[in-house]
C-alpha cells in the first residue's frame, strides 16, 4: 500500500512502481504532485476509485495504471492535465461513459457512444477503444484525426456504417473494427487500399466489399453512407 506520505514529496516529477505487489488504493492527496511528468503505476494490485482532485494545476503528460483493479469513472481531473500525451487505463474496470481524450481505455466496462469531440484531437497518433461496452455509431468526423496511425474499436457493439472518411487517415497503419454490429459497404480509397487483411472487419455480419464478400448489387442498403 502507498503511504500517505507518498504525497509530501511536492517537487517528485518522475515515479515508476510498476510490476510490484502493490495493493490498496491510490492516495487521495495526490493532487499535492503538482510537478509530477511521468507517473507509472501498472501492474499491481490498486483496487478503488482514481482519485478526484480539486487541482486545476497539473503537468503530467504521461500517465500509466493498466493491469490494477480499479474502479469508477475516468478520472475528471485529468482534463486539466494540458500537456498529456499519454494515458494508460486498460485491463482495469472502469464504467462510464468516455472521455474526450485520447487514451488507451480497452478492456474496461465502458457504455454508451464514442464522443464526436474526440474527433477534435487532431494531433492523436493511437486510439485504443477495444473491448468495451461501447454501442452507436463510428463519428463520421473521425477522417479529421489526420495523425492518427492505429486505431482499435474491436469487440463492441457498434453499430451502423464505416464512415467514407476513414480512407483520409494518411498515416493509418492499423486497423482493427471486427466484433462489432456494422453493416453495409466498407469503404475504400487512400489508406484503406493498404489495409485488406480480412480480419480487421471480421465477425460484423452486415459488412460486405473488399476484402469480404461482394456486396449484393439490388439492395441499396448497402452503399456506405
Amino acid at each position: 500500500m502507498l503511504p500517505q506520505e507518498f504525497c509530501q514529496l511536492v517537487f517528485l516529477k518522475f515515479l515508476d512502481l510498476s510490476s510490484n505487489q502493490i495493493y490498496g488504493d491510490l492516495p487521495t492527496c495526490w493532487s499535492n504532485l503538482q510537478e509530477l511528468v511521468f507517473l507509472d503505476l501498472s501492474s499491481n494490485a490498486f483496487s478503488g476509485n482514481v482519485p478526484t482532485s480539486t487541482s486545476t494545476t497539473c503537468q503530467l503528460t504521461s500517465l500509466h495504471l493498466a493491469n490494477n483493479s480499479l474502479t469508477g469513472g475516468f478520472p475528471s481531473a485529468l482534463r486539466y492535465c494540458m500537456n498529456l500525451t499519454m494515458v494508460d487505463l486498460q485491463d482495469n474496470r472502469l464504467s462510464g461513459e468516455i472521455p474526450s481524450t485520447g487514451i488507451d481505455l480497452s478492456s474496461n466496462i465502458l457504455s454508451d457512444g464514442i464522443p464526436a469531440e474526440l474527433t477534435n484531437l487532431k494531433g492523436l497518433q493511437f486510439l485504443n477503444l477495444s473491448r468495451n461496452n461501447l454501442s452507436g455509431s463510428i463519428p463520421n468526423k473521425l477522417g479529421n484525426m489526420n495523425a492518427l496511425e492505429s486505431l482499435d474499436f474491436s469487440c463492441n457493439e457498434l453499430l451502423g456504417h464505416i464512415p467514407t472518411s476513414l480512407y483520409s487517415l494518411t498515416f493509418l497503419s492499423s486497423l482493427n473494427l471486427s466484433n462489432n454490429q456494422l453493416s453495409g459497404r466498407i469503404p475504400t480509397g487512400g489508406q484503406l487500399e493498404t489495409l485488406n487483411d480480412p480480419s480487421i472487419y471480421s465477425n460484423n455480419f452486415g459488412l460486405c466489399g473488399v476484402p469480404l464478400n461482394e456486396c449484393p448489387v439490388e439492395n441499396s442498403s448497402f452503399v456506405s453512407e
